[in-house]
């Protein structure tokens, strides 16, 4: 038998394809549409995912499309980001359309929200998440940090990566 948490991320996953492919209303029947919007959200690895949706679809939809391709439980952590009019990062409010949320140049990305006091009793999925966060900020100058502590930065990353540490040897 299946858990309550599958049972909990099957009918998410049927909803947000109901609402993919099209829009019902309680008590009538659906009709599924093609996907009126597809947007791309970029990753922290350097991977893209892409979602198909309907017009009215809400930026929950591809939240939680993004974190079951991750596979990650701590959704606290995590958000969606864009950037606004004036070219500044905001995050996407899951409660609203993303159609009304995105520019035609817009660009979704997936990233940390809020750090852990203990990352450490994190899920490993997203603790990986995490280590990718302090390697894209550091490498793009949002985080800066005096040198002779780099490394130790780094070393915080590769523990994030286990088949990077797999070819080391003692």
């Amino acid at each position: 038998l299946p858990s309550q948490l599958e049972l909990v991320d099957l009918l998410r996953e049927l909803a947000a394809d109901m609402l993919r492919r099209g829009s019902y209303t309680a008590g009538e029947r659906f009709v599924p549409t093609k996907p009126d919007l597809s947007c791309r959200v970029f990753l922290m690895d350097g991977s893209d995912v892409v979602v198909d949706l309907g017009k009215k679809a809400l930026g929950q939809v591809v939240f939680d499309h993004v974190l079951r391709r991750l596979e990650i439980l701590d959704r606290d952590y995590f958000g969606l980001q864009l950037k606004d009019g004036n070219n500044r990062p905001v995050w996407m409010d899951l409660m609203k359309s993303v159609k009304k949320q995105l520019r035609k140049s817009s660009k979704i990305y997936f990233r940390v929200k809020y750090y852990p006091a203990d990352p450490i009793s994190c899920h490993g999925k997203a603790r990986n998440q995490f280590y990718l966060q302090l390697k894209v900020d550091i490498a793009e100058g949002r985080l800066l940090c005096p040198p002779n502590t780099i490394p130790s930065f780094y070393s915080l990353i590769l523990q994030g990566k286990p088949k990077a540490l797999a070819g080391l040897h003692h």
